[in-house]
């Protein structure tokens, strides 16, 4: 398909090309947009270099597409991952199940950060970490255009906003009796009670 966009572009400059000289004077005659494309395979058999130039206009586009295709495998690569990532963590909170895994003395959400709200999935999302603690889930990713959040058991429990690039942050909150921070600084990074429990690369 390269090879015939390529016929059809230099047809149509062949085809400019006679428009300029008939008006010119120079020819007495016209070719048709249709005759003009039918020409070029004539001209690249009887001209060599002609050929060449051709030739190497093919390749530079077979690298530039090879190029967008690599770069969209990769792109649809990692969103196939973040969505089984978010599929496979993500889940309700059971206030049975948290009240039996924190030891009947805990009231849950007594001394805890409030939350700001449930975790949304109808935006884009780009997971960090995630890091199962002392049975719950620690999640810190981005969501949607220029909102990091720290993410626990389906619930928000802090944000940050920003414009362009996230600068390093840190953000915290008290969750069924942790406290927990995830952030941004040279790497990312989820502690737990001043522990470092998960970090990763930040490429961009």
């Amino acid at each position: 398909w390269l090879f015939c966009f390529k016929l059809i572009s230099l047809g149509n400059d062949l085809y400019k090309l006679y428009i300029e000289w008939y008006v010119n004077g120079e020819i007495d005659y016209q070719l048709s947009f249709f005759q003009a494309c039918r020409t070029v395979p004539y001209l690249l058999l009887e001209d060599g270099d002609f050929l060449l130039s051709v030739l190497k206009d093919l390749g530079m586009l077979l690298l530039f597409a090879i190029g967008g295709s690599i770069g969209y495998i990769v792109n649809l690569t990692r969103r196939i991952n973040d969505t089984e990532s978010r599929a496979k963590f993500r889940h309700d909170v059971d206030p049975s199940y948290v009240e039996a895994n924190t030891g009947s003395g805990y009231i849950p959400g007594a001394n805890d950060s409030p939350v700001l709200r449930n975790a949304g999935y109808g935006e884009k999302e780009k997971i960090y970490l995630i890091k199962e603690v002392r049975d719950h889930e620690i999640i810190y990713r981005k969501y949607g255009k220029g909102c990091e959040e720290l993410v626990v058991d389906g619930k928000v429990y802090a944000e940050f906003l920003f414009k362009g690039i996230a600068k390093p942050h840190t953000m915290s909150a008290t969750v069924f009796g942790m406290r927990i921070e995830v952030g941004y600084f040279r790497i990312n990074y989820i502690n737990v009670d001043g522990q470092q429990v998960a970090s990763s690369t930040r490429w961009i």
